[in-house]
C-alpha cells in the first residue's frame, strides 16, 4: 500500500489543529484538579452536547459497529445503535445526570468510584475503582486498533507501526492540556465526525439512484439488511440495544463530562442534543454507507473483515481531499473516546488511589503529575495490545461496554433514587452483575449479545436482597440522597 500525499496532508492538517487547542489551555488546565479534570465546570450545552457525543462516537462506530450492518444486516446494527444510545442518552439525563452533576458541586469530586464511595461506602468504592481502571485500560485496545486501520491508510505503512503512532499522538495531547483542551478539541472532532458518516451516506444514497435502489442492490448481499438475521437470536435485538443502555447511563468516562457542564439545565440540554446527534448518525449514517459496502465490496469484506466497510465506500466515492478528512474522522472518533477514557481512570488513580492511600498529602499538582504517569504507562501497553488483538472490533467494544453496564447501572441508579439502598447492597450489585456477564459470556450457552439480559437483573437482585436482608443506611445517607435532588441552580 502507497502513502497518499493528499490524504496525509490534510490529516497531518487536522493534527496539528488538535494539537494547538491542547498547547493553548496547557496553563488553564495545570491551575489545579477542577480545572483539569472538570474544565473549571464551565462547558456550554454546544460544546458539551457535541463533546459527549464524541465520546461515544468513538473508533469502532466508523470501523467495528458499521461493520455489522453488513455482516448481520442494518435492522441489527443501525437500529440497534441508534435505539440503545438514544434511550441511553435520554435516561442519563433524566435519571442521573442531574443527581450526580449536584453531587460534583457538593463535594467538590469527579468521578463515578467517588459517588460509590460516598454512598455505599469504601468497599464499593474501591471496588469500582479497581474496575473501571481495569475494563477502561482494556477499552483503550480496540480504540488503537482502529486508529491504526485509519492510520495504515493514509501513510501505506505497517499495521504495527501505524498503532504506535496513533498511541503517540493521543497520549500526548490529553498529557498536554487536560479536559478543558479536550473537550473543545471534541467539539471540533465531534463536528467532522458527524459530517463525515452522513456525507458519505448521502453520497452513496445519491450515488446508487436514491435509497431504495441501494437498498435492493444491498438486500442481494446480505437478505437480512432491512429484517431479522436468522443467525441472530431474537434476543439480540433487544439485548445489545439493552446493553449500549445501560452502558451510556454508567459510563465512567461518559460520566465525567457531567461534571465539566456550567449547571444541571445545561448538562440535561447538552445530552439532548447528544441523544438527537446519535439518533441521525446510526440510521442514516449507517443505512447508506453500511448498504453501499455491500455493493461495493462484499468479497473484500468477506474475506478482510466488515470492519473495513466505511474505508471502502471513502475510498470508492471521495475524492482524496474527503478521504482525508473521513480519515481525520476515523481519528478523532478513536482520539476523543481513548482521550476521555485516559482522563477518566487518570481521575480515578489521582483522587482515589495516590491521594488517598499513596501520598494523602500530595498537592493538586503532584496528583495530576503521578495520573499523567500511569496514563502514559497505559498508552504504553495498550499500544503493546492492540497489536496482537485479531478480534472483531464491534465485538470486543460491545463486550467492554456490557460489562461496565452491568456492574455500574443497578447500583448507580438505586444509590440515586433509593435511599433504603445500602453498603452491601452497593457491592453485591456491583460484583453481582460483573461476574454475571462474564459467567454468561464464558459459559457459551447464551446467543450472542445477549449476556446482559442475565447480568443487569442480577445485579438488580443484587442491590434488592443485600440491602432489604441487612441494616438501614444511616440517616446521613438519606439526606445525602436527599441532597442529590435539590436544586441549586
Amino acid at each position: 500500500m502507497d502513502l497518499r500525499g493528499t490524504e496525509l496532508s490534510v490529516t497531518i492538517l487536522y493534527f496539528a489543529v488538535c494539537i494547538g487547542i491542547a498547547v493553548y489551555f496547557t496553563k488553564r488546565a495545570g491551575a489545579g484538579s477542577t480545572a483539569y479534570w472538570a474544565a473549571e465546570r464551565g462547558i456550554g450545552v454546544w460544546v458539551n452536547g457535541v463533546g459527549v457525543f464524541t465520546t461515544l462516537v468513538s473508533g469502532g462506530s466508523f470501523l467495528g459497529f458499521l461493520g455489522f450492518t453488513g455482516q448481520f444486516g442494518w435492522a441489527f446494527a443501525g437500529v440497534s445503535l441508534a435505539t440503545g444510545t438514544t434511550l441511553g442518552f435520554v435516561l442519563l439525563g433524566l435519571l442521573v445526570g442531574g443527581p450526580l452533576r449536584r453531587y460534583s458541586e457538593l463535594k467538590g469530586k469527579f468521578t463515578l468510584s467517588n459517588f460509590f464511595t460516598e454512598r455505599y461506602g469504601p468497599a464499593a468504592g474501591r471496588l469500582a475503582t479497581l474496575l473501571i481502571i481495569v475494563i477502561l485500560w482494556i477499552y483503550i485496545v480496540p480504540q488503537l486498533m482502529a486508529g491504526g486501520m485509519a492510520a495504515q491508510y493514509v501513510l501505506g505503512v505497517s499495521r504495527s507501526l501505524a498503532v504506535v503512532l496513533v498511541g503517540v499522538v493521543i497520549v500526548f495531547y490529553v498529557l498536554v492540556g487536560g479536559m478543558l483542551s479536550v473537550t473543545w478539541t471534541d467539539f471540533v472532532q465531534g463536528l467532522l465526525k458527524f459530517a463525515m458518516m452522513i456525507g458519505l451516506s448521502a453520497v452513496a444514497m445519491h450515488e446508487f439512484g436514491g435509497v431504495g435502489p441501494l437498498i435492493e442492490k444491498a438486500s442481494a448481499a446480505q437478505p437480512s439488511m432491512m429484517d431479522l438475521n436468522p443467525g441472530l437470536s431474537p434476543w439480540a435485538y433487544v439485548g445489545l440495544p439493552s446493553g449500549i443502555a445501560v452502558f451510556i447511563i454508567s459510563s465512567p468516562h461518559t460520566i465525567m463530562r457531567l461534571f465539566t457542564a456550567k449547571s444541571v439545565r445545561h448538562g440535561r440540554a447538552a445530552l439532548s442534543l447528544t441523544a438527537a446527534l446519535c439518533l441521525v448518525f446510526h440510521l442514516v449514517g449507517y443505512l447508506g454507507v453500511g448498504a453501499a459496502a455491500l455493493v461495493i465490496a462484499p468479497g473484500t469484506l468477506r474475506t478482510k473483515g466488515y470492519d473495513k466497510s466505511y474505508l471502502e465506500v471513502m475510498d470508492a466515492l471521495f475524492s482524496p481531499v474527503l478521504r482525508g478528512l473521513s480519515i481525520s474522522a476515523i481519528l478523532a472518533a478513536v482520539m476523543s473516546t481513548t482521550a476521555g477514557i485516559l482522563l477518566t481512570v487518570g481521575a480515578e488513580f489521582s483522587v482515589n488511589v495516590y491521594k488517598r492511600y499513596l501520598r494523602p498529602d500530595a498537592t493538586d499538582r503532584q496528583a495530576i503529575r503521578a495520573s499523567q504517569g500511569l496514563m502514559l504507562l497505559i498508552g504504553i501497553t495498550t499500544v503493546a495490545g492492540a497489536l496482537g488483538v485479531r478480534e472483531s472490533i464491534g465485538k470486543v467494544i460491545a463486550m467492554l461496554a456490557m460489562a461496565m453496564g452491568s456492574a455500574f447501572s443497578a447500583p448507580l441508579l438505586a444509590g440515586i433514587w433509593w435511599k433504603r439502598a445500602n453498603a452491601t447492597g452497593g457491592v453485591l450489585g456491583i460484583a453481582g452483575g460483573l461476574v454475571a456477564y462474564l459467567a454468561a459470556g464464558l459459559s457459551g450457552r447464551l446467543p450472542a449479545f445477549t449476556e446482559i439480559l442475565v447480568a443487569f437483573p442480577v445485579s438488580v437482585a443484587g442491590v434488592l436482597v443485600g440491602s432489604l436482608l441487612t441494616p438501614r443506611p444511616s440517616e446521613e445517607k438519606a439526606e445525602f440522597v436527599e441532597a442529590l435532588h435539590t436544586p441549586t441552580d
